[in-house]
């Protein structure tokens, strides 16, 4: 491999989003293809997504883990001996990485021919081919991990279903956690609650504040409650507050107008403020 650099540039445009949408989906699908396994072309249970596909605000940023190791990558695009990366990406991916003890690596790929050529992946820091070898996963997902994957989720029914310029935020802190255009041409939010399926019935708060001010502008809000349990649990009952990826498994994805939270789900509160802190992002 030729001796490559990292070069920052500015976000790129708008008329830009759709296509480098479609193109994160396409190379999750080039990365998944490569750990399965060669014989069976299963995919191996310790390998899964976290975040599939690339939205802003981390617009090229697509994250996995394999066995033990979660990996948060950027994409970048490769003109001569330069990897050319928005910088605003690069520094979510900064933060992302040192904040949840997560590999930092680039899937760099070169579109100057006919075709899209991907390269092997590279350590952000050293621009050196990842070894994809890491000690058996054993922990149980932390709530960033089931915060991101649900979130993942969402974002792939929406796109499913239609809707378009999907920009998100998988920090469990901030709300909302999705923007989206329905049919109708009208932006819209989603809060993502994602948790352990034991820990369904703790106390959730949602801002009055955030509720109301978006209501006055016309914008249309939505929720969706994502729980996970583990088929194989180790009571048996569904009523773990850990989950581990193995057999992990969700209730179906359902759009809720916020204004029916507090009808549907008796521990959710719409309060004057926000209990949660609020991290910058």
């Amino acid at each position: 491999m030729k001796n490559l650099q990292v070069a920052l540039i500015e976000d790129v445009g708008e008329e830009d989003y759709k296509n480098l949408f479609d193109l994160s989906i396409r190379l999750s699908d080039y990365i998944t293809e490569q750990f399965k396994d060669k014989e069976t072309g299963e995919t191996p249970d310790d390998f899964w997504w976290h975040r599939s596909c690339a939205t802003r605000p981390a617009f090229h940023h697509l994250c996995f883990a394999y066995k033990a190791t979660v990996y948060s990558c950027l994409i970048g695009s490769i003109i001569d001996d330069k990897i050319y990366i928005p910088a605003q990406d690069w520094n979510n991916n900064q933060r992302e990485t040192k904040e949840y003890g997560l590999q930092s690596c680039i899937i760099p790929f070169d579109a100057t021919g006919e075709a899209i050529d991907v390269l092997p992946i590279l350590d952000a820091n050293t621009l050196e081919p990842i070894d994809f070898k890491s000690e058996n996963l054993n922990d149980p997902l932390s709530e960033w991990e089931l915060h991101c994957i649900g979130v993942n989720n969402v974002n792939h029914y929406l796109a499913d279903n239609g809707y378009t310029h999907i920009q998100s935020c998988d920090l469990p802190q901030m709300k909302p956690s999705i923007w989206f255009t329905d049919s109708e041409g009208k932006r819209s939010y989603v809060i993502v609650r994602s948790i352990a399926i034991g820990c369904n019935e703790d106390p959730y708060t949602i801002s009055k504040n955030l509720v109301d001010n978006f209501t006055e502008q016309g914008i249309k809000g939505y929720f969706v409650n994502i729980t996970w349990a583990n088929i194989f649990g180790s009571s048996g009952l569904f009523n773990e507050k850990q989950v581990y990826h193995s057999s992990l498994v969700k209730n179906k994805i359902e759009l809720e107008p916020i204004e029916d939270v507090e009808r549907n789900h008796k521990n959710i509160k719409i309060v004057p403020e926000d209990l949660y802190e609020v991290k910058p992002y």
